[in-house]
């Protein structure tokens, strides 16, 4: 299975303001002269003539061309906003739906807008057409796992689609990234919370402080949120106009990445960030396996058939190899953040310690660090072997993560070569997932 970089996973949100998506369109990104083909399009869900506003894009290998059935993975795409006085839609997006919902998310759940545990929640038409949508969707495709891709008002529709989906239909979300998009959960009942937050561990909600659109959530952490929040550490937009500095920012302008794609957080959120990733990994694993076992004892009676028996064994190891491999990926990422955190430390240390050495003296720079080398404390020492060593480290956790993100990719593949040529064994997986 290939790694996809934060980075990539940007310009796939983006492809979602393509105007060029059409049925069986290829989906592409290149980034950093890298090309990643998504699949094609295999049908657009269009709200703008019947008022509700929202575009929703669904992505299969072969598009229109694939048997739904044999289908094992699809990526959504639910667009954002159209732009002030541009599009069709414009009004329907911003003042049917964005102003809305963020009143309601100010009031909050106890004030203005109380929710029960029967209430199917707060959201907007738009927001409800995409939760119906999504359902759709999963319908059609029974056997597929699902990846969201989400921006701005899109990520409103994901967030509450998500939590509306019934039972154990929630479980077939993959994974979802969403961006800069206002915190859906006070508007959502407490049976939506409950269903969202089974899921919290496979969803990335970034957030940048800086952009005004994403509001509801806290400085730090998940809580009261739906998914891990990821506290960007972005850059303030400073260059293009007032409204072009509010535009850009809201649109992943104000990003930053390390040198492998990787997007940074704010440093004092990491800890709390990469803490709530382990503990709902460790969670949705748990629940995965009661689950499973429930399976087991439905099936028990008179004995497990082969077909029966190939159905738990997979099902086991899709679930542990997904969590594991979330989990050694999560690790990797926070060692690199942290090495690179350290590093710039270690510089900053060293160039303190050099001014320092150099008040009142007629030396050179390149004497006082000949100097500070002769005591055991030159760059060599302080900076470079320190870092060194942590890269070391570093190395070898991604290698860890990516040997165990290949192994989850082994998995599911083998799973799919199965389904795929045995479509009596595709119908029963169907089936058994739905118990």
């Amino acid at each position: 299975m290939e790694t996809i970089t934060d980075k990539e996973r940007v310009a796939i949100a983006n492809e979602e303001y393509n105007n060029k998506l059409e049925e069986n369109r290829i989906v592409q990104v290149q980034v950093d002269g890298k090309k990643l083909i998504i699949g094609k399009v295999s049908s657009i869900q269009d709200g703008t003539d019947s008022g509700s506003g929202e575009q929703v894009y669904v992505i299969t290998p072969n598009g229109t061309a694939d048997n739904p059935e044999s289908v094992q993975e699809v990526t959504v795409l639910f667009r954002g906003s159209t732009s002030f006085f541009k599009g069709e839609d414009w009004v329907t997006d911003w003042v049917k739906n964005d102003i809305p919902m963020a009143a309601r998310i100010f009031a909050g759940p106890e004030t203005s807008y109380p929710y029960t545990e029967m209430d199917e929640g707060r959201g907007t038409e738009q927001l409800k057409v995409s939760a119906q949508a999504l359902k759709d969707i999963l319908k059609t495709y029974p056997n597929a796992q699902f990846n969201i891709y989400a921006h701005s008002l899109g990520s409103m529709d994901a967030q509450y689609a998500m939590a509306d989906l019934k039972g154990d239909d929630v479980l077939r979300i993959k994974g979802a990234w969403i961006y800069n998009g206002p915190n859906t959960y006070s508007t959502m009942s407490r049976r939506q919370q409950k269903q969202v937050d089974r899921i919290k561990g496979r969803i990335y909600n970034y957030i940048d402080h800086k952009d005004f659109i994403g509001l509801g959530y806290a400085a730090e952490g998940s809580e009261e949120a739906v998914g891990i929040v990821g506290h960007v550490y972005s850059r303030e937009v400073t260059d293009k106009g007032w409204v072009g500095n509010i535009t850009e920012q809201h649109m992943w302008g104000g990003y930053r990445y390390d040198e492998k794609g990787n997007l940074l957080l704010e440093t004092d959120t990491l800890s709390t960030y990469h803490k709530d990733l382990y503990t709902y990994t460790l969670k949705e694993l748990k629940e995965s396996l009661e689950l499973l076992q429930t399976h087991k004892k439905a099936l028990s009676q008179g004995g497990y058939s082969e077909h029966e028996q190939i159905y738990l064994d997979s099902e086991q190891a899709l679930a542990i190899g997904a969590a594991i491999a979330a989990a050694a990926q999560s690790g990797a990422e926070e060692l690199e953040q942290l090495q690179s955190n350290a590093a710039a430390d270690l510089q900053s240390a060293y160039n303190t310690a050099l001014a320092g050495a150099a008040l009142g003296k007629s030396l050179s720079g390149d004497e006082i660090e000949a100097i500070l080398a002769e005591e055991g404390a030159g760059r060599t020492d302080i900076v470079d072997k320190p870092a060194e060593e942590l890269l070391d480290k570093v190395s070898q956790a991604q290698t860890i993560a990516g040997t165990l993100t290949e192994k989850e990719g082994e998995i599911e593949q083998g799973v799919a070569a199965l389904l795929e040529a045995d479509t009596n064994l595709a119908k029963e997986f169907s089936q058994w997932r739905q118990m």
